[in-house]
């Protein structure tokens, strides 16, 4: 009984990461949310009704369903992009990366113009802030491993409101 308690967990790890990297390798090309957003809403409402049946499935441990929805919600997020490149939508400059923490998207660009370029477009909340920034606070926060007479700051455009600073900063907790 135990073995055939490990191998389904096995199999539902192999297939919850097999789904992940799919997701991952989308949300890296068009954005976190972003192609669920430009769908229409009869397929949006199916994607919703795929991966309801998926977190159930996770949620009772059923393997063999699992594989099942696995594979369709991977088909589905074929069908996504092929309807977002069908509509005239593409995916996003590489200028960033975004990250979901605890719910909360994260946008993390090359530069302080490249910050302020993606304020427009994102149409939804997220944190944008740059390597620099994120530099900049790891390093005040880890300051005594580093010899911060030695680092200049560039004073470049802040993409994040000072505000954001002076309410103590990230929430990344680097």
């Amino acid at each position: 009984m135990l073995e055939e308690t490990d191998n389904a967990h096995n199999i539902i790890r192999r297939q919850i990461e097999r789904l992940d990297q799919v997701a991952t390798d989308y949300e890296t090309r068009w954005g976190i949310g972003r192609l669920q957003s430009l769908a229409p809403p009869d397929v949006r409402e199916k994607w919703e009704r795929q991966t309801d049946k998926l977190a159930e499935a996770i949620a009772n441990a059923d393997a063999l369903n699992i594989i099942t929805l696995v594979d369709g919600t991977i088909r589905g997020w074929g069908l996504l992009e092929r309807l977002a490149n069908e509509a005239g939508h593409a995916p996003y400059d590489p200028v960033y990366l975004e990250y979901k923490i605890g719910g909360q998207v994260y946008a993390v660009a090359r530069s302080a113009q490249d910050a302020q370029s993606l304020h427009k477009p994102r149409g939804r909340d997220a944190v944008i802030v740059t390597v620099g920034e994120l530099l900049r606070s790891f390093i005040e926060r880890h300051s005594n491993a580093f010899k911060l007479d030695d680092i200049q700051f560039e004073d470049d455009l802040q993409a994040l409101p000072v505000e954001f600073w002076k309410k103590g900063g990230d929430s990344l907790d680097l």
